[in-house]
Parts: structure tokens; C-alpha cells; sequence
């Protein structure tokens, strides 16, 4: 009985339950804005952490294209570590080029204009046994205030 009376009542909403109420509204509206705002970012992030990663293995797949012998010899045989990028990845052995293709345009690329720059580690591999038919590879790649880097190796065929 008493719910009828509280529906049959024409007084209305007071001015302060009317704020009141829009306050409340106004607080679950901004928390679930900031939700967005945050899987916004993360999804930009994580797009971007894609592309990185393509990047990567667009410079591992080039250098797995490469020649086996003419890398171990040029960068390996005098050290056991070496780091390739743009500025001193056009070395030549002799009077030929070591890299097919144009190594400095691959190590460094421009995506969406974002400048990508990689790095590639080049390694004799620890085991003795295996030196001869396989150089591992680490390739990193950065970008704005990010990183990401992928392993692969070069195979002796």
C-alpha cells in the first residue's frame, strides 16, 4: 500500500536530489571513460609492439637470405661477437659486397612514420660442434621508447 502513495505522488524531484543523482551519473560516467582511455593506450601500445616484431623478422629473415661463408668469414673469424647497423652494415670482403640486397635500408625503416632503427648481434655459436653450420642472430629493433628483439640463425646449406 504504501508503493502506491510514493506513485501517486505528484510533488516530483527536489532540485537537490536532481543534482545529486547527476553527480552519481557523472562519477560512473568519468570511471568508465578512464577505462577506455587505458584500453586505448594498451591497444596502441600493443599495435605498435606488432609492428616492431615484423620489423624484427623482416631483418632475420634478410639476413638468413645471406651467405653463410662470406658473414663467418668477414665478421666472425676475428671476433666472436659482432653488431651490424646502418652505419657499418655496407662492409666488403675483398672487392664484393658481403650483404645481397641493401642491408642499410632494411636496418633501418619507417613504418606509419615511425622510425624503426635495428641492431643485429651476429655470434660464433657456443657449441664447437655446431660453429661450422649455424651463426646465431639477435636482431633489436627500437622505436620511440620501446624494444623488441628476435633470435634466429643462419644456416650453413
Amino acid at each position: 500500500m504504501k508503493t502506491n502513495n510514493i506513485m501517486n505522488n505528484d510533488k516530483g524531484l527536489s532540485l537537490i536530489e536532481v543534482l545529486l543523482s547527476v553527480t552519481i551519473l557523472g562519477f560512473i560516467f568519468i570511471s568508465i571513460m578512464g577505462f577506455f582511455s587505458q584500453a586505448y593506450d594498451y591497444t596502441e601500445r600493443n599495435e605498435s609492439k606488432t609492428v616492431g616484431i615484423n620489423v624484427a623478422r623482416n631483418v632475420l629473415y634478410f639476413m638468413e637470405r645471406q651467405d653463410f661463408e662470406k658473414l663467418q668469414k668477414k665478421y666472425l673469424d676475428s671476433s666472436t661477437t659482432k653488431e651490424l647497423t646502418k652505419s657499418n652494415c655496407n662492409d666488403q670482403l675483398g672487392d664484393e659486397d658481403v650483404f645481397v640486397g641493401n642491408c642499410s635500408q632494411i636496418l633501418e625503416t619507417v613504418v606509419n612514420n615511425v622510425t624503426y632503427s635495428a641492431t643485429v648481434t651476429i655470434e660464433n655459436h657456443k657449441d664447437p660442434n655446431l660453429k661450422s653450420y649455424l651463426i646465431p642472430l639477435k636482431v633489436r629493433v627500437n622505436w620511440s621508447d620501446q624494444e623488441t628483439t628476435v633470435e634466429g640463425v643462419i644456416r650453413n646449406e
